[in-house]
């Protein structure tokens, strides 16, 4: 389908053959199987019941849906024992956004966007990082458009949001398929390359999982350091030929973190960022993480470059929120919910806290732009951990039913946690 066709002008015209088309795409697509199967297994979480899921939107009966299971079981397990080492790609779909599954549902059933929300999501339903803005770009990447993408990327007017947008639409499952031939016919372009890359990264992440180390297999260690290699040759391209070129440099932070490379390689490739713009929040992050001891950094460093980046930035800046994504890291082997809470309601950090969301989103000065939400987010879940939940309040009027994970996912039950939390801020 081109940029041109109106998506839902396919749409088949009676139920029947509808649901017919359905059964048809899952019976012949196995990422699309995936999809759904993320998508049934975390409906409830997003306050979606699985059965108007499959059956509203998908137009499917129960047997339906146990006729694909049926189709799809012997070949997956037949994949376990074989070609696929072991592996299956369920990883790229744990964390499927609300409005993706939409996008899956249009893209196979030909339901306008609209009518799926509606009939998916209560009116006051928490959604979390749904970007509707974006709704456009998204459909695009996962139905491979790929020249409606790079049209409506090519609109963006600034390095921010085209960052984001390239670090949310790479996630696409396959995505790396259909940028592959579009980037080898036009190896110059610097957003296409970018966006492969980033998708290519996105895959070897997929197989590598989010686990600790010792978690990792001998052959999922092997695949990740080979999509990662891809991408750093995809990437070294584009910077080549475009050296001011943001996106890319911050994408080699992540294949470079990934890949083990030395730190001072790494500090030469924040600098080239830091030098064309010394305010990128994203590039700060990238940096940032690279700098932590999980990627053979120390909180010593760590803490040298986030106070060094915070007296550099003014009143309101995004950068003044960094030591809120440093709390955050600080937590990350807790297992349980009361350390975590024990953490934050230490008064030192409390404060620290509530000071940092002051200077920065909760700031007069500050200006939002597509990091906003998280960072908002971030802070909404450690000020109420913290017990400062009225503190919070601004932000969660702000977030309204479209926070983003950052934090919230770190404990089970995140809308239940999130609503709980917003509730006791009012």
């Amino acid at each position: 389908m081109t940029a041109n066709q109106d998506w839902n002008a396919a749409a088949p015209t009676s139920a029947a053959a509808r649901r017919a088309t359905v059964l048809q795409r899952l019976g012949q697509d196995e990422w699309l199987y995936h999809d759904l199967v993320a998508a049934v297994s975390a409906a409830p979480y997003y306050q979606v019941d699985p059965n108007q899921l499959i059956g509203q939107i998908f137009g499917l009966t129960p047997a339906d849906w146990e006729q694909v299971q049926a189709h799809w079981t012997p070949i997956l397990e037949r994949q376990i024992a074989g070609d696929r080492n072991g592996y299956l790609p369920y990883g790229r779909y744990a964390n499927r956004r609300t409005e993706e599954w939409l996008h899956i549902a249009a893209q196979l059933s030909g339901v306008s966007e609209h009518n799926a929300a509606l009939a998916a999501a209560q009116p006051d339903a928490i959604v979390f990082d749904g970007y509707p803005e974006y709704t456009d770009i998204f459909v695009a990447a996962k139905t491979a458009d790929v020249d409606r993408l790079l049209a409506l990327m090519r609109q963006v007017g600034d390095w921010e949001t085209l960052q984001f947008l390239i670090s949310q639409v790479t996630e696409v499952a396959g995505l790396d398929n259909s940028l592959a031939p579009v980037f080898a016919a036009q190896p110059g372009d610097p957003l296409i390359g970018t966006l492969l890359a980033g998708a290519v990264v996105e895959a070897g992440w997929s197989i590598r999982g989010t686990g600790w180390a010792s978690s990792v297999s001998d052959i999922q260690w092997e695949a990740f350091h080979a999509y990662l290699k891809q991408a750093e040759a995809i990437l070294e391209q584009v910077v080549q030929a475009n050296p001011g070129y943001l996106p890319a440099w911050v994408l080699l932070l992540r294949t470079g973190k990934g890949l083990d490379v030395d730190l001072s390689v790494m500090t030469e490739r924040y600098g080239r960022l830091h030098s064309a713009h010394p305010s990128f929040f994203p590039a700060q992050l990238a940096y940032m993480d690279v700098l932590l001891p999980k990627w053979g950094g120390s909180w010593e460093l760590t803490g040298q470059f986030v106070d060094q980046m915070v007296a550099q930035a003014p009143l309101g800046a995004l950068t003044r929120a960094l030591p809120a994504f440093v709390h955050e890291q600080r937590i990350v082997e807790f297992d349980d919910e009361k350390p975590i809470c024990k953490y934050f309601k230490d008064k030192s950090v409390a404060a620290d806290v509530l000071r940092v969301a002051q200077e920065s989103v909760l700031h007069p000065a500050h200006q939002p732009s597509p990091y906003t939400k998280q960072v908002r987010s971030l802070l909404a879940w450690e000020l109420s951990l913290g017990n400062q939940a009225k503190a919070a309040a601004p932000l969660y009027q702000a977030l309204g039913q479209y926070p983003a994970s950052n934090g919230w996912s770190r404990l089970e039950g995140k809308v239940k946690n999130y609503l709980a939390a917003r509730k006791k801020a009012r």
